[in-house]
């Protein structure tokens, strides 16, 4: 009996020091799958609250996550995958199958009060039980540009809400290929009176849209009515500038917004010079005369 007992626990000494020697052979929870763990560079432009990360240009393998986390939460089958972090909004529109994203239009005009948009694409070679890191730099697909009017004041002038249009404008843009695309919109520019800047006679109109891009075939037109009021006597005056040159350059270097400057005291108009403004903006200032 006794040996019996001496035996027994020889055993159970052999099981718990065999699993006590047992390590697991795994790297993570997840050996048949893999993860994707990356960092996002913004170029020192403030990020999002939140972007998706989309696997193979399918909704059922993309997540929406705030931009403070780092690691995509949806486990990947081993092997080469196509790779979007993006930034999404309700006013944007994403093909994943075409790569093509654009804004909804409406009877030919698009909404310019859109937030900016980012995209990153790359391929990956996923490994089940592992963690592939990347470092994302994220490309600026929109550009903000905005319009500065300055209105001499001689005459009682207002500016006629609502009515500014700018012609020629990308409604899609192919974020793998960085191509803007038709059809051709309009955009409407909400221009109002900067107080501040508004001295010496000279009242001064903001407006600032985010674009996708210009068409490069099309002209740039900027419309806009004008009420002066002279000795209670008022008469609309449309005031119609062609923006083609000045945007030229509109969709190279969309990091950098594009500020364009008008001196208005009549009706015609031509380009005087270029400017570079004190936050790097590239400023285009044109006279009417």
């Amino acid at each position: 009996m006794k040996s019996i007992k001496l035996l027994t626990l020889f055993v159970l000494g052999v099981i718990i020091l065999s699993s006590c020697s047992k390590t697991n052979p795994y790297n993570t929870t997840h050996p048949d799958h893999g993860k994707i763990g990356f960092t996002t560079n913004w170029d020192d432009i403030e990020p999002p609250t939140n972007y998706t990360l989309c696997v193979n240009n399918n909704s059922n393998t993309s997540s929406t996550i705030p931009t403070t986390e780092h690691i995509f939460p949806l486990l990947i089958d081993p092997g080469t995958h196509s790779i979007l972090i993006c930034t999404k909004s309700e006013k944007m529109n994403i093909d994943l199958q075409t790569s093509v994203a654009g804004i909804e239009v409406v009877h030919g005009e698009i909404d310019g009060n859109i937030p900016p948009f980012f995209t990153y694409t790359n391929t990956l070679n996923i490994k089940g039980d592992f963690v592939t890191q990347l470092t994302a730099s994220m490309k600026r697909q929109s550009r903000t540009l905005k319009i500065v009017l300055y209105i001499k004041d001689i005459l009682g002038v207002t500016f006629v809400d609502k009515t500014a249009t700018l012609t020629g404008i990308a409604s899609q843009v192919n974020f793998e290929t960085n191509e803007v695309m038709k059809p051709a919109v309009r955009v409407k520019p909400d221009f109002k009176p900067d107080v501040d800047g508004s001295k010496n006679g000279i009242s001064e109109f903001k407006a600032s849209v985010e674009l996708l891009g210009i068409i490069p075939e099309e002209r740039q037109i900027l419309s806009f009515t004008m009420l002066y009021d002279k000795v209670g006597q008022q008469k609309d005056i449309e005031i119609t500038i062609d923006l083609t040159e000045s945007l030229k350059s509109f969709n190279a270097n969309k990091n950098i917004p594009m500020e364009l400057k008008c001196d208005i005291l009549n009706i015609n108009g031509n380009i005087s010079e270029w400017e570079i403004g004190e936050d790097g903006s590239i400023e285009v200032v044109w006279e009417i005369k």
